[in-house]
């Protein structure tokens, strides 16, 4: 972190080590901290500007991510649940699931707790 940026953020940071931004309440000691140079106090909250989309950007690419797999989330947790009722009642399941877009496979699953796949009869 450059000078202008250790004047504008707390040391203090958060979780995911974010400096907290300090709240400028009066300009004329903010500017004091600057030499009273107001073109370098309004570089370094630029750039800190900047470092903040920044951050936020990557916030949003990941949260974005993580609901895109919130659907395949459910539906393994789905899927588990239907196993866990099927090992209680002591029945095999019959599973199909694709290999590729125009492929798919068969699983028949035990009540050990274990899968076997047969890639043999694709065809149904």
């Amino acid at each position: 972190m450059d000078m202008n940026i250790d004047l504008l953020c707390d040391p203090a940071r958060n979780t995911r080590g974010i400096p907290v931004a300090n709240y400028i309440d009066a300009i004329g000691p903010f500017l004091k901290k600057f030499g009273g140079n107001v073109k370098e106090a309004l570089n370094g909250l630029e750039e800190l500007l900047q470092k903040y989309d920044f951050m936020r950007a990557q916030f949003e690419k990941q949260r974005a991510q993580c609901n895109a797999s919130i659907p395949e989330i459910q539906s393994n947790l789905e899927a588990l649940e239907a196993l866990a009722k099927q090992k209680e009642e002591g029945e095999q399941m019959l599973f199909r699931y694709p290999l590729s877009d125009t492929v798919y496979s068969k699983a028949q699953v035990n009540t050990d707790g274990k899968v076997r796949v047969d890639l043999n009869d694709c065809a149904d």
